[in-house]
């Protein structure tokens, strides 16, 4: 029971800790990307230098082009990455509402059952009071005798 319950939390915790180095590695991974090519990106389009000749002006347009296309698809990883991690939110949230939910249902039945047996003794000790008056008011003085004794 109790034993299980508390290993299944260990595990889940375990696999939740690693579900989320990984996520920080492979944000930390492609953000140094996205930086890294962005810094080249700078570099290679820096206006200061003037290319002597075509090859030098032809170099440089394909480090920008080559730069700027690695920028987009480090952006478009973390934005992917980003939207996995809304999911995998939106899921274990889910999943943990759900184990709320159980977890209610379980202390609201021992409530019920609590409730219960204790709707069941005051039932038997109502029982037991009202015997006990009717037999003191039947043995009385106070009652009315029936109409034909008198």
């Amino acid at each position: 029971g109790v034993k299980k319950m508390d290993k299944e939390r260990d595990l889940r915790y375990q696999s939740l800790t690693n579900y989320r180095e990984q996520y920080a590695f492979r944000i930390c991974n492609t953000t140094e990307q996205l930086v890294t090519n962005f810094l080249g990106l700078m570099e290679s389009a820096s206006f200061g230098s003037k290319p002597d000749d075509l090859a030098s002006v032809t170099r440089e347009n394909l480090q920008v082009d080559l730069y700027s296309s690695n920028v987009v698809k480090s952006a478009e990883a973390l934005l992917k990455i980003v939207t996995e991690l809304k999911h995998s939110v939106m899921l274990n949230n889910y999943a943990h509402v759900g184990g709320f939910i159980g977890d209610n249902r379980r202390e609201f039945q021992n409530q019920a059952q609590t409730a219960n047996e204790t709707i069941d003794t005051l039932k038997t000790e109502l029982t037991i009071a009202l015997q006990e008056m009717e037999t003191t008011y039947y043995k009385s003085d106070y009652r009315e005798k029936p109409q034909s004794q008198k």
